[in-house]
C-alpha cells in the first residue's frame, strides 16, 4: 500500500491531503469514478484526494468547473456567461484573446447528467 501527499488549494490556502491507493472499484473490476489512461495513478489519487477534501465522493457530483480549478491550481477564474454576450463576435474576440495568452478554458452546461447518474445506455 502506498501513501500519497495531495496539495489542492480550498478556499485561497493550500492543503495537504494525504490519500492511499486503494481505489473504490466496482464488484467486477475497474474503478468506480474516474479512469486512467493505462497504468496511470495519479487521476485516481488526485480524485481520491478532492472527494476527501470535500467529504465524499458524492459531493463531486455538482459544482461549478471554475471551482475546480481553482482548487486544482489557486489561481483565480473568471466565468463569462455567452447569454450576456448580445453580440457573438465580441464572445469569440474575448475567447480567442484568452487563448493567446495561454489561460485554461473550460466549458460547462447546466442540466441532469442522465449518462453517469444510472439513466445512460
Amino acid at each position: 500500500m502506498g501513501i500519497y501527499k495531495v496539495r489542492l488549494c480550498k478556499n485561497g490556502e493550500w492543503i495537504v491531503v494525504t490519500v492511499d491507493d486503494y481505489i473504490p472499484c466496482f464488484y467486477n473490476g475497474g474503478p468506480m469514478f474516474s479512469r486512467s489512461n493505462g497504468s496511470e495513478l495519479w487521476v485516481l489519487l488526485l480524485e481520491k484526494a478532492y472527494a476527501k477534501l470535500h467529504g465524499h465522493y458524492y459531493s463531486l457530483r455538482f459544482g461549478f468547473t471554475h471551482h475546480g480549478l481553482m482548487d486544482l491550481t489557486g489561481c483565480p477564474t473568471e466565468t463569462i456567461k455567452f447569454t450576456s454576450y448580445q453580440n457573438k463576435d465580441d464572445l469569440f474576440k474575448v475567447l480567442k484573446e484568452y487563448d493567446e495568452l495561454g489561460f485554461m478554458m473550460t466549458c460547462e452546461t447546466s442540466g441532469h447528467d442522465d449518462v453517469t447518474e444510472g439513466g445512460g445506455p
